[in-house]
């Protein structure tokens, strides 16, 4: 895997903290590609900036990749979503939001075509009454 080499224990976190993370993020893909393997210290990372990869790593390979870094904020009600959130628990947020996208397409869809219909319906009427 193509990524800056790492300092014992530390990792890459010089070059990060000496730099802002967007920065250094732009000057690693530059220089290594779209995929890059680097360390969090002693911890693995992989920085993926490729969106078809992306696409499919979020939808279809989500249960091999679910358990990403964990922002802290200090309080419940904002660590407790599908992006703080880990193992079962991500599954199970993430199964109640795409149900509730799925709906609201869903109802979005039959409004829409509710719209479109209802001129011929109005149409039709009219024509009867004439006749």
């Amino acid at each position: 895997m193509p990524g800056p080499p790492p300092v014992f224990l530390f990792g890459n976190a010089f070059e990060v903290f000496q730099q802002n993370r967007s920065y250094t993020d732009s000057v690693w893909v530059k220089k290594y590609g779209r995929f890059i393997g680097y360390y969090q210290g002693t911890r693995p990372t992989l920085l993926v900036t490729d969106a078809e990869l992306i696409k499919k790593i979020l939808v279809k390979d989500f249960k091999h990749f679910m358990n990403r870094q964990k922002l802290n904020f200090y309080h419940e009600m904002w660590n407790e979503n599908m992006f703080n959130a880990f193992d079962e628990k991500w599954k199970k947020i993430r199964y109640s939001n795409f149900v509730l996208l799925y709906f609201t397409v869903l109802i979005n869809l039959i409004n829409v075509l509710g719209v479109l219909h209802r001129p011929l319906l109005l149409q039709e009427n009219c024509e009867q009454c004439t006749l």
